[in-house]
Parts: structure tokens; sequence; C-alpha cells
């Protein structure tokens, strides 16, 4: 019996490899093993963006016995060459100021373009001596609960990163605040604000008030600020993706200046006889549409025809908006992505129709509660699309023991993920009574418990990250590895 062997060019084993680092259930240690399989791959994955970013906390990343700049510098390490960092601020840590700690931190940041700081405590952080350690920074994140404090920097005498996108949450905004917004407005392409306490300074006021940043395509406040739609109004022009509450001020329709919008993301709540559903239809360049219902009971209007949409999420409305929203948009083109976060939306017959209806839809979320009228004709639905490639559901259990949504998802042909958070009610007993598996080829890859609901990650033909034997047929790395090579063979 002879053996026939199939050589492949590396370029085709290469973009194999790419294929496996998409796909994000798969464990980073093993994604960092696919280096292991030639000299040319880890040369290839050296430039990837999954090893382009790095996680440390700052004060063992700069101590005295750290060897972490010299792991990033072996050769050996494919995250030699990353561009994102996210530094932890410890409790305990102190101005970083000694000559050597600063060296350590020049050699992390030199190259870092993209940064996240996360704090416990009032954050002395953008100090000339810390800042300069990060010239070629566009994007940063800060997220603390206390004070973004200065520590005296002169901001229009010492040098500063040409930030592109700034994204702050802090316990108030402050003076230092509208300092930094004045510094980098010139290259400032993204802005996202988010004030812990309403408490504003008068200068900060004051800036937000005649704000401009004349490359601003993306402003995200999604709580109030004074002046916010004044800042709006200065940006009307450029902005592409907008994010806010209706509960403050808009009492000059700024809806209906926005244009160009593409991604709008609204939290909904306060005043009575706005009229947004009517302005959102009316803006024709939208693709992208967030509408988050904030405990309000107010009339928005009516739905119209969302013609150009391409991802839709509708988050605790109530079934009537749900319903009349599906009724005028059937049989969508464009839309790509549905997230329908409502439990009290039960009419599974008009969603099925819907959805198949939308003939290149590819991603669905959806809330589905099972009790002891549980319909499965909404699993029947599901494996007739076409275009379905990631299924989310979130499913509450009132009563019962089966979900029959889950039923039928092994006949669909073009299904490949599907994630399962399944929540009980306080009034069961028992959390482990329910059944949510989807028949093979769907496999359990991942789950984690937490408190009374369960997190469940399915994949087609079932990869088994604890499976070491390369033998197993359709379950092991292995097999998965195999699979993508016979598809690059037969085509």
């Amino acid at each position: 019996m002879s053996t026939t062997f199939t050589i492949l060019p590396l370029n085709v084993i290469t973009e194999i490899v790419y294929k496996l680092l998409e796909f994000d259930y798969l464990p980073f240690k093993y994604k960092l093993s696919l280096g292991l399989i030639c000299k040319f791959i880890f040369k290839r994955l050296d430039s990837h963006n999954t090893f382009k970013r790095f996680c440390c906390i700052l004060k063992e990343a700069i101590s005295q016995n750290s060897d972490y700049q010299n792991h990033l510098e072996n050769k050996s390490c494919l995250l030699n060459s990353y561009k994102h960092l996210q530094i932890r601020i410890s409790p305990d840590q102190t101005k970083v100021s000694h000559e050597q700690e600063l060296y350590k931190l020049q050699k992390l940041g030199e190259n870092i373009t993209s940064m996240k700081v996360i704090s416990h405590k009032p954050l002395n952080l953008l100090y000339t001596d810390f800042i300069r350690c990060f010239p070629n920074l566009v994007e940063l994140q800060i997220d603390s609960y206390y004070d973004l404090l200065l520590d005296g920097l002169d901001l229009e005498d010492n040098p500063f990163p040409n930030l592109k996108k700034l994204n702050l949450t802090v316990h108030r905004f402050n003076d230092y605040i509208h300092l930094l917004l004045k510094k980098v407005k010139n290259n400032l392409t993204s802005i996202t604000l988010l004030c812990i306490n309403n408490n504003f300074t008068d200068e900060f006021r004051q800036t937000i008030s005649t704000y401009y940043a004349p490359n601003l395509t993306s402003i995200s406040i999604p709580v109030f600020i004074p002046f916010l739609d004044v800042l709006f109004d200065n940006h009307q022009y450029q902005l592409k993706t907008v994010v806010f509450s209706t509960k403050y001020s808009f009492h000059n329709n700024i809806l209906q200046r926005l244009n160009n919008v593409e991604s709008l993301s609204l939290y909904c709540e306060g005043q009575e006889g706005l009229n947004i559903l009517r302005d959102i239809c009316n803006l024709k360049n939208l693709k992208t549409l967030k509408l988050v219902n904030t405990h309000t009971n107010k009339n928005f209007g009516s739905w119209g025809r969302l013609w150009n949409i391409e991802e839709l999420e509708l988050s605790n409305w109530n079934p009537e908006f749900i319903s009349e929203m599906i009724k005028v948009n059937s049989h969508s083109h464009t839309l790509k992505s549905l997230k329908i976060n409502c439990k009290l939306y039960k009419d599974y017959k008009q969603l099925g129709e819907f959805i198949l209806s939308c003939k290149n839809l590819y991603n669905l979320y959806i809330q589905y509660e099972v009790d002891d009228m549980d319909d499965s004709s909404l699993s029947m639905v599901l494996p007739k699309m076409k275009s379905l490639v990631k299924l989310y559901l979130s499913i509450f259990v009132m009563d019962g023991t089966h979900a029959h949504i889950c039923d039928f998802l092994h006949l669909s042909e073009s299904l490949q993920f599907i994630e399962i958070v399944v929540d009980y009610s306080e009034l069961i007993k028992s959390v482990t009574q329910i059944t949510c598996d989807p028949q093979k080829p769907f496999e359990l890859i991942k789950t984690s418990k937490y408190r009374n609901s369960r997190h469940l990650f399915y994949i087609r033909n079932g990869i088994q990250k604890e499976d070491t034997s390369w033998q197993k047929e359709d379950t092991s790395w292995y097999s998965k590895f195999k699979n993508l090579i016979n598809h690059y063979i037969k085509y």
C-alpha cells in the first residue's frame, strides 16, 4: 500500500495559518505555537496583528529585577514588534522618575501606537517624563475612577504625542482635562468622554462651548456634559460616528443636521415629543444603528424604512416597538448583523419570517425565553438561512427543561459559531436542568459559569483544546489544520 503526499507551497501554508489566527475561540498559546512550524512561518507571524498586543503591570515592567525587556528583545519572541500596550497602575505605584525606570519605560514605549491605562488611584500619568516615553502614541485610553492629574505639566511648552484617538473615563472633568483637549485637538479624529461624577469646572465648560477639532469624525459621549449640543453643532458636517443620550438638551433637533453620519448609537430617555425615529430614517448614509431604551416609556415616533442599514441593535424596548420595526424593514438586502435584546418580545414566528427575508444576514443575536409554552418554530427557520455564520443566543429560563431553539441548528450549512448564555430565574431551584446543546457537527469548546448563568461556546467540527491526540477525527487542532489544507488542495 503506497502513501501519497501533497507538498504545499509555504505561502499557502501561511494563508492557512492566518485563517486559524482569525478564530477568536482558539487559545493564545495555541496561536503562539503555530510559529514552531518553520522559520518562514515564524517570520511571517512576527508581523501579524495577533502578536502586536502586550499587557503589563507598570511597577513590574520597570522594576530593577524585571526581565520583560530581555524577553521582548529576544529574537525567538513573537511579541517583539508589539504596537498596542495595556498598562495597569497598581495602588502602590509612585511617580516614575528613577533614571533606570525611565530607561526601561522608554524601551517599552518607543514603538507603541495605542495604549490603554487602567488605574485604581488618582492618576499622575501625563507628566513630562512619562509621556515622553511614548513618542509615537496615536491612541490613548484611560480608565480611572479617580481624578486625572497632569502633575504641573505645562502642555503649551512641553512635547506631547500627536494623539488621534482619546478615550477618557474619569471621576470628574477637572481643569487638566480641558488642557488635554486643547493640546490634542489639531490631530484628533475620535473622542470618547465618560464622567463618573457630573462635576465640571468653569474652565471645562468654556472649552467645550467653543471646542472645534478640524479632523474630528467620531464623538462618543453617552452621558451629560455641558454644551454637548454645541459640540455636535460645531462638527455636524464632518461626523461619521456619534454616540449620545437623548435625555439632555438637543432641543435644536441635532439629528436632522448629521447628514453624513454612518454609525449612530442612542441611549433613549427623557424628553417627550422627540420624533427620533423619523430623523433616524432620514439619515441616508446610516449603516450602523444602536438604540438602547434606558427605562423610559416615552414615544419617540414611528418606524420608517432603514434603506442602507447593515448593523442594527435594539435593546430593552417593548414588543410593539420591535414588531413595528420588523414590519417596515423586512426583505432588507443590506442588513448583515442584527441584535434584539428584549426578553418580552416573544413573537418568534414574526421574527423567523423577518430574518429569513434578510438574505445577507451574517450575524444574529436574540434573547429567547424558555417556559412551558416554548415554541420551536424559530429553530426550524435558522437552518434555512444561507448566509448566517455567527449565532448568539441569550436564553432566559423561567420553566421547562429544554431550549427547543437549538433543536435543528445542526442542519444549517452556513453556521460556524454558536455562543449561548443561559440565565436562570431565581425561582428555579436547580440550574442544571436545562439542556440546550446543538447536535453534531457542533461541539462544545469552552464553558464558564457565573452565579445563575452559564456561558457556552460551540464551533462546527468541534475544536477541543484539551485533546492532545493527533489521531482523533474532527476534534483535534491537527484535524482543523488538516481540513484547511484539504480545502486548499481541492481548490
